[in-house]
């Protein structure tokens, strides 16, 4: 499932069960999933996986404190809990803390060595901080493992373009760009590198649109 949730098998009695409240949240139905998961928190106590469910409903939410304190408790529950560490990472990434959303992707890809979003991620974190070599590092494995990816495509190609690979960071922009048309990130990066080399009218119009 894209929102990472690891479904429960459903109860046959017809009870309440993380995979009602996962497909609830893929139909945005998000107040109903909420209160599956409330419930199952009340009558199981930590339950990891509704915990971790919540935390995802509160992030879909714009909840970011509630979010982080969902994923911190399944942590504190589950300390291989990869998806958990890596949106907890996210979160704190977004907000500037970067050596505790690096610690985050760290544990989350040691839990789940072949986690392609979180060694992209970490890349673009090392970015961040002037790992250089790091980044490349992590994002090379993410694309080894989701040459698809859209997101894993973008930070590949944020590395390449600092170090001024910028014919293979183009190519990469054009690849996520053909996934997520509308991307203005996406675009945004490309304009640079078209001007890096040279292609200032093909780097305008991208602008412009």
């Amino acid at each position: 499932m894209s929102n990472g949730i690891n479904p429960a098998s459903g109860a046959p009695d017809g009870s309440d069960s993380i995979a009602e409240a996962d497909e609830l949240i893929e139909a945005n139905r998000l107040i109903e999933a909420k209160e599956i998961c409330d419930r199952l928190v009340a009558a199981n106590g930590d339950d990891a996986d509704a915990l971790y469910a919540l935390g995802w409903i509160a992030l879909r939410q714009q909840d970011v404190g509630r979010a982080m304190s969902h994923f911190r408790r399944v942590i504190e529950l589950k300390p291989d809990h990869a998806r958990a560490h890596h949106n907890l990472g996210t979160v704190l990434m977004r907000r500037g803390e970067m050596a505790a959303a690096g610690g985050h992707f760290e544990a989350a890809v040691a839990a789940e060595p072949d986690f392609a979003e979180a060694l992209s991620d970490l890349g673009s974190l090392r970015l961040v901080e002037g790992d250089l070599n790091a980044a490349r590092i992590a994002c090379d494995k993410a694309m080894a493992l989701a040459p698809h990816n859209p997101d894993v495509l973008h930070n590949l190609g944020q590395v390449l373009f600092r170090q001024n690979a910028c014919k293979d960071a183009e190519g990469l922009l054009r690849r996520a760009l053909q996934l997520r048309p509308d991307n203005i990130e996406f675009m945004g990066l490309l304009a640079k590198i078209l001007q890096r080399r040279g292609a200032f009218k093909s780097a305008e119009e991208l602008l412009q649109k």
